[in-house]
């Protein structure tokens, strides 16, 4: 039987004292990219770090002084945002900025916990200056179909027993939500706002976000595309048959681009 659980420690989902948690259970991502690999260092240079005393969440930049996420992340009073990063523990060059939260905003549809609607956008000052380390990704038209391969980036474990401190990736399936829904038990929380990555890819080899950050396409010239804000999934991570589950951004353009001149 499924039962949610809303977990506020980011690293105590996936592990429990050294050991995988004994039965699945709906969380919030904890850091985790299962069975990815280091990315190439500044290869998504729109991905950010938001930080309290330590890294609890990403973000993608979607202009100088705006950033995308979770609504989700948006819990903490105070925080940095980071942007630059490869290795999360290392801030030399990286570009700091304060999260003016009284300026950010949650989607007012969303409840709270593990459900739709779960996006945010934070206000930063000053804002970012572009270069090769530090730019913005391409959000995608309103209401754009999604479904193929896409990229997912995030720091955190490679494997569920360790846990880097270097810009993970991993390339998994894109389905829609339709076919998520009938993947996902009974009852879970999803929404048509939400689209998942498949964690069977490669013959069955668990495949999972787990925290990754953002959920990426690449089109004409290589530019990225934001897919999806990873949201939530089912603990352990990387279990069979049970998909990541992100917000659909191309489901809130318009929510975007109204709350864009916070």
């Amino acid at each position: 039987m499924y039962r949610v659980s809303i977990l506020l420690t980011v690293f105590a989902v996936c592990i429990a004292n050294g050991n995988v948690l004994p039965e699945s259970r709906i969380s919030f991502p904890t850091g985790d990219i299962i069975n990815g690999q280091e990315a190439e260092p500044h290869s998504a240079p729109y991905i950010v770090s938001l930080k309290t005393s330590s890294h609890f969440c990403a973000g993608s930049i979607i202009s100088e002084n705006l950033v995308l996420t979770a609504a989700h992340c948006l819990e903490n009073k105070k925080f940095d945002v980071v942007a630059g990063l490869h290795n999360r523990q290392n801030q030399t060059g990286a570009a700091v900025r304060k999260a003016l939260l009284s300026q950010s905003r949650k989607h007012s549809l969303y409840n709270g916990g593990v459900g739709p609607y779960d996006i945010g956008l934070i206000k930063i000052d000053p804002p970012f200056k572009f270069n090769a380390t530090v730019n913005k990704i391409q959000l995608p038209p309103a209401g754009k179909n999604h479904s193929g391969e896409g990229t997912l980036f995030g720091w955190g474990k490679v494997k569920r027993a360790s846990l880097p401190n270097n810009l993970q990736t991993v390339d998994t399936l894109i389905i829609e939500y339709s076919e998520c829904k009938k993947d996902l038990p009974s009852g879970a929380p999803i929404h048509p706002t939400n689209i998942c990555s498949n964690s069977n890819k490669n013959n069955g080899t668990g495949i999972s976000a787990c925290n990754g950050g953002p959920l990426v396409q690449y089109g004409k010239g290589g530019k990225a595309q934001l897919v999806g804000i990873v949201s939530w999934g089912y603990v352990p991570c990387g279990a069979k048959n049970q998909p990541s589950v992100y917000t659909h951004t191309s489901a809130h353009i318009d929510w975007i681009n109204k709350n864009a001149n916070l």
